[in-house]
């Protein structure tokens, strides 16, 4: 049999019952929601014998741990993983950048905000040591919409970065599924227009993981 060969029957084989472990690390700050709750709902009705074990993370958390084998998928945001050669990965839902801002702060509280208000503020930015990509990006992002901030803040991981909005230190880039999208506490400058390039989610895999678990999870998210 040819190594594809036993891949095939490995998976047909965890279709029909097989043990195993499906490991997946998701992204600190970002929220799950009931579209990826009813996603591992249907994959664990559907192979009830497959253990599905969690972990949290940061960008670079899920990184190493995808290429040194200790997850087999990370949801992370593809701008992350698009880039390393050994890493595959599958979009599994569109997203867009918005401004956030906590409304215990002066700025959150004012009725009306313009790109002009934005100068005194601090900017918090994930660090590049976490995500060089996200990094990149949320610059870009700055750049092109024309923000011009007095201070930029560089917080080591995503949590850090939605705790440090949160608690009124600053405003940041997040997502619509970011922890604190829907937090009442929190403002989302919606009327300042920035780059909306998408952000999409996805479910990123070492390209020499063979866990026949992958795959039959991937034709489940395809469905």
């Amino acid at each position: 049999l040819t190594k594809m060969d036993e891949i095939v029957n490995k998976v047909q084989k965890a279709g029909q019952g097989y043990n195993g472990n499906l490991e997946i690390g998701t992204l600190g700050g970002q929220w799950m929601g009931d579209d990826f709750t009813d996603l591992y709902l249907k994959f664990m009705s559907a192979h009830p014998n497959i253990n599905m074990i969690f972990r949290q993370g940061s960008f670079r958390d899920l990184r190493q741990w995808l290429l040194d084998g200790e997850i087999d998928l990370a949801l992370t945001l593809a701008f992350d993983v698009m880039n390393v050669p050994e890493i595959l990965y599958e979009v599994c839902d569109e997203d867009y950048p918005v401004l956030a801002i906590s409304r215990r702060s002066r700025l959150g509280q004012q009725k009306v905000v313009t790109l002009k208000d934005l100068a005194q503020e601090t900017m918090i930015v994930i660090s590049p040591d976490d995500s060089r990509a996200g990094y990149e990006l949320s610059r870009m992002f700055l750049k092109n919409s024309g923000i011009n901030v007095s201070n930029i803040r560089y917080a080591p991981n995503l949590a850090t970065v939605m705790m440090w909005i949160e608690s009124a230190q600053g405003m940041g880039i997040i997502n619509h599924r970011s922890s604190i999208a829907a937090n009442t506490s929190i403002r989302l400058l919606e009327e300042i227009e920035i780059d909306k390039r998408g952000s999409p989610n996805a479910f990123a895999w070492c390209r020499s993981n063979l866990n026949p678990a992958i795959s039959l999870f991937l034709n489940q998210l395809k469905r």
